[in-house]
């Protein structure tokens, strides 16, 4: 009878457990999911990867950057299984994110900028995975680069990462705060806003001694501006005016970002106060 009545008792317990198990699993999954969407905003993914000017569908490539080298063109990032990377293993994936080569031992090109996604953990590099296999997939294929002529091949993406990926950055100092470790990552690794905002050597890498100086690359118009905590940057900006700024794009003088900044401003507000007061913290205090 005993043996009966434990039987009786344990039977609705499993019965239970397994229909809470892939309830909770489903959860744990949707998290990462969400996680991956915010990192991905934060990462500015489908601002390079979506051709906005041609009306292409988001994550699908065919945005044209213009470098020293010729015309680079995004990839389609959709999880299209021929054209896109509907057929890459988690592994795959962090190793394209985060060293800049692809499946089959392909090199990438700095324009994507890899040496400051190495900074990024792999639980965040797979939670984008994650977010980007929930979006629609286009079936269309990566346009090629327009390489100038006199500009080396991928093979030379190999020597080019041996020397300056990933991105090492000057020690912090006494900076250890939560928010400054958290503005420090953000800005470097994941919204890479270096890769803008610092200037760089003549092959393309960028001179982190002078991290976020300015850099005349981002015309047309003008260049990324100095965002240091100086005089002929940010030294006047409190943290209040940077949340404004990440929030709606409105400088000290009551002008708005725009061209290339416009999207980012658009990435930027879509984060949590939290993260814009930790990015805020990081960059006044950089001089």
């Amino acid at each position: 009878m005993r043996a009966r009545s434990l039987l009786g008792f344990g039977l609705p317990v499993l019965v239970a457990a397994s229909l809470c198990a892939p309830a909770a699993a489903a959860t744990a999954d949707n998290e990462i999911v969400e996680r991956g969407r915010y990192l991905a905003t934060a990462a500015g993914c489908a601002t390079c990867h979506t051709d906005e000017e041609n009306d292409g569908l988001p994550y699908a490539g065919g945005r044209r950057f213009d470098t020293p080298i010729g015309v680079l063109v995004a990839p389609n990032i959709s999880p299209d299984p021929e054209h896109g990377i509907g057929n890459w293993t988690d592994d795959e994936f962090v190793t394209a994110l985060r060293t800049g080569v692809g499946p089959g031992g392909k090199y990438y090109y700095p324009a994507f900028p890899y040496a400051s996604y190495a900074g990024m953990t792999r639980d965040d590099a797979l939670a984008i995975k994650a977010f980007l296999d929930t979006v629609e997939p286009v079936t269309q294929p990566s346009p090629e680069h327009e390489i100038e002529w006199y500009a080396p091949g991928r093979w030379s993406m190999r020597l080019w990462q041996s020397q300056f990926s990933p991105y090492e950055y000057p020690p912090s100092g006494n900076n250890d705060s939560q928010p400054w470790q958290r503005g420090a990552y953000l800005v470097r690794h994941v919204a890479h806003c270096g890769e803008c905002h610092t200037p760089r050597n003549q092959l393309g890498a960028l001179k982190l001694a002078r991290q976020h100086a300015g850099s005349p690359k981002d015309a047309p118009g003008g260049g990324a501006p100095d965002i240091r905590a100086i005089d002929s940057g940010i030294g006047a900006w409190a943290v209040e005016d940077l949340l404004l700024f990440f929030q709606i794009g409105m400088m000290l003088d009551g002008d708005f970002a725009g061209a290339s900044m416009a999207p980012v401003i658009d990435n930027l507000a879509e984060l949590t106060e939290a993260d814009q007061r930790a990015i805020a913290t990081y960059l006044l205090s950089i001089e």
